[in-house]
């Protein structure tokens, strides 16, 4: 299955992964900052209360009042919540808790676990606790170092090594802690020229790392901090995934991948390269103006055209033949007529003398 809820949804939504048909859903309201934690045939995830639900229907096995914004991790026995200035230990089958510890972070929490330890990060500082009595193990602390309300602390883990962020130092920059795992000590760091920087991944002896404000993709040797990879051609967002030699980035116009048949990720291609495609129009909702993207594979005839919810066609954006690669245009929410038009739902539709067509929803708001 595939899990997705949103920042503005109602409901969890459970799809086929193979079809993307709609399995089930349940309420849970606004998802902003809560991730569900697939593991089997369960689904670990925080609404009201710190939830383990049935993967196959949704239905609630065992649940633990929780109100707080959170993301639980879990291990072969353990399910971990970190929040309200406590972190927590359940028994994942039956929801018993544990152990219960004093923790100085808020809701907003990250964790992260491997074979003995469980890892929460805070707005300063990555605490390392033994996973079976929650003891602190070791604690690397950044003087002065703050993360926003609504910023999410990231952290990944490997074999030797746990990095963390450093949302904005004392000095309003951005940062990337490497530790040794065995006992907390720093490897290197890395501090970026502007604040804001998302959760890093590490695949193959690599950090992978995307900025907030520059949107820059970065790539860093996991054992000493050296540069190893850049990209600022795209405005990259969010956590990066990396499978089989292969990362995936998201951008504000969709997928990029960076393939590579060695052990590191070095060669860029646009996802979408061979063939037709229409991104969603950016921003959206939108006022007064908005940019639509489309990709082609070779040269065709093209054709954008903005209707009404009614079908009554409002502009003819475009109508010409184009080459292939990516082509960007713009709607300043005016008709045919140049007259300015009302808020409201607009569909924009793409075809080609190729057999292409598609149709994207946009909205106007005045």
């Amino acid at each position: 299955m595939v899990f997705v809820g949103g920042q503005n949804g109602l409901a969890l939504y459970a799809l086929s992964r193979t079809t993307g048909q709609l399995l089930w859903s349940k309420p849970c309201g606004s998802l902003l900052g809560r991730n569900p934690i697939p593991d089997g045939d369960r689904l670990y995830i925080v609404k009201d209360s710190l939830l383990c639900l049935n993967g196959h229907n949704g239905a609630t096995i065992w649940s633990y009042p929780f109100t707080g914004t959170a993301t639980p991790a879990v291990d072969d026995s353990y399910c971990y919540l970190c929040g309200k200035n406590r972190i927590r230990a359940f028994h994942k089958m039956t929801g018993a808790l544990l152990w219960e510890r004093y923790n100085n972070i808020g809701s907003y929490a990250t964790l992260m676990v491997d074979e003995t330890r469980v890892y929460s990060v805070s707005q300063d500082s990555l605490v390392a606790r033994n996973k079976q009595t929650g003891a602190i193990e070791w604690g690397y602390q950044v003087a002065g170092a703050e993360f926003p309300d609504l910023v999410v602390g990231g952290a990944a883990v490997c074999d030797s090594f746990v990095c963390f962020i450093i949302w904005e130092n004392i000095d309003g920059f951005g940062q990337l802690y490497t530790l040794n795992k065995a006992d907390g000590s720093l490897r290197w760091n890395h501090t970026f020229p502007q604040s804001g920087l998302y959760a890093p991944t590490i695949a193959n002896n690599v950090v992978y790392i995307t900025t907030w404000r520059e949107m820059e993709l970065w790539g860093f040797d996991l054992k000493n901090g050296d540069s190893l990879f850049y990209d600022n051609s795209q405005s990259y967002n969010g956590q990066i995934i990396v499978a089989n030699h292969t990362l995936y980035a998201g951008t504000q116009r969709g997928v990029i991948t960076f393939v590579s048949a060695e052990n590191k990720v070095d060669n860029k291609k646009t996802a979408m390269a061979h063939s037709f495609v229409q991104w969603q129009n950016y921003p959206n909702p939108f006022n007064p103006a908005t940019t639509i993207t489309f990709e082609l594979p070779d040269r065709a005839n093209v054709e954008v055209v903005i209707f009404d919810v009614t079908g009554r066609k409002v502009r003819t954006l475009l109508h010409e033949r184009r080459g292939s690669g990516e082509h960007i245009i713009n709607w300043d929410g005016r008709d045919d007529a140049g007259v300015p038009v009302s808020s409201g739902v607009y569909l924009c539709k793409l075809s080609t003398d190729k057999g292409y067509s598609e149709t994207k929803k946009m909205t106007l708001v005045k």
